[in-house]
């Protein structure tokens, strides 16, 4: 059976050779959790860039605006401001963390569970101007393949994405 990485890849070829590993220990340290698997193969795999000029990987990028520690710290402070002003959010805010996000500013999460080893996350996206929150039962690579490939529509991304030929873009 092909894995969902290798068929993402035969979807939407990362565009240049993989990326030098991250020191995946550290970062986990850092961020005082575990990340998927999936997840981890999927930054070696591509590095940084964006599908279609529109969806950003999220990724250990010290600097940038993408970088996961960053984003994770920006994602919650933004989450904890939509509930204090009366947004119902329907995941509790320190249970997500960022992704991918798009250039409109919509974030795919996962919906963390302490208990649960990280590759069993819940993906959920959410767009940023509106109320729109959508679930994936599966990985973060399944989630792309899926939206790539068109098997799965997210309310929470607009109608424009993907294009019929899918791209990565490098950053």
């Amino acid at each position: 059976m092909t894995s969902a990485l290798d068929q993402l890849i035969a979807l939407v070829p990362p565009g240049r050779p993989a990326s030098p590993r991250t020191d995946w220990s550290t970062v986990e340290r850092s961020l005082g959790a575990g990340l998927p698997e999936d997840y981890k193969r999927l930054v070696d795999a591509y590095g940084p860039g964006s599908f279609d000029g529109f969806l950003w990987l999220v990724q250990p990028m010290p600097g940038s605006h993408l970088d996961l520690l960053a984003r994770q710290d920006t994602a919650q402070s933004n989450l904890r401001t939509l509930a204090e002003m009366g947004e119902e959010l329907p995941y509790p805010p320190d249970r997500l963390m960022a992704w991918a996000v798009s250039s409109d500013g919509d974030t795919c999460y996962w919906l963390r569970d302490p208990e649960a080893d990280p590759d069993n996350w819940t993906v959920v996206a959410n767009e940023s101007r509106g109320p729109s929150w959508d679930q994936f039962t599966g990985t973060a690579t399944e989630f792309l393949l899926a939206i790539l490939s068109g098997t799965f529509t997210s309310e929470a991304l607009p109608e424009d994405f993907p294009s019929d030929e899918p791209t990565f873009e490098p950053a």
